[in-house]
C-alpha cells in the first residue's frame, strides 16, 4: 500500500535511512548480497535521490555541490519548494 499523501516524507524517510544502513553495512558483510529485484531497485532508488538533489540544486539555481557545502542550502531548497506550493494554492483558490 502506498503512503498517504500527509505522511508520504515520513514514512519514506525512516525506509530511506533503513537503505542507506543496509547499503553502508553490505561491504563489511553485515548485511546480504541484493537479489536482482532489489539491486535494480536499489539502482533506481539511487538514480531518483540524484533526481531530487538535481531538483533542489535547480530551485536555489546553485550546483550540487553547493548543497554539499552548505547543509542550510538543502532546507533552504525544499522551504522554497514549500512556498512556492503554497502561492500556487493560493493562486487556485482566487480564480
Amino acid at each position: 500500500m502506498g503512503n498517504m499523501s500527509y505522511c508520504r516524507f515520513q514514512n519514506t524517510y525512516q525506509d530511506l535511512k533503513d537503505c542507506h544502513n543496509a547499503l553502508s553495512e553490505m561491504p563489511e558483510g553485515g548485511e546480504n548480497p541484493l537479489s536482482r529485484d532489489e539491486l535494480g531497485a536499489a539502482k533506481r532508488l539511487a538514480q531518483t535521490c540524484a533526481d531530487i538533489l538535481e531538483l533542489l540544486s535547480n530551485t536555489l539555481d546553485v550546483g550540487i555541490e553547493d548543497l554539499w557545502d552548505n547543509s542550510d542550502n538543502l532546507e533552504q531548497a525544499v522551504e522554497k519548494l514549500q512556498d512556492q506550493a503554497k502561492r500556487a494554492q493560493g493562486e487556485e483558490e482566487d480564480e
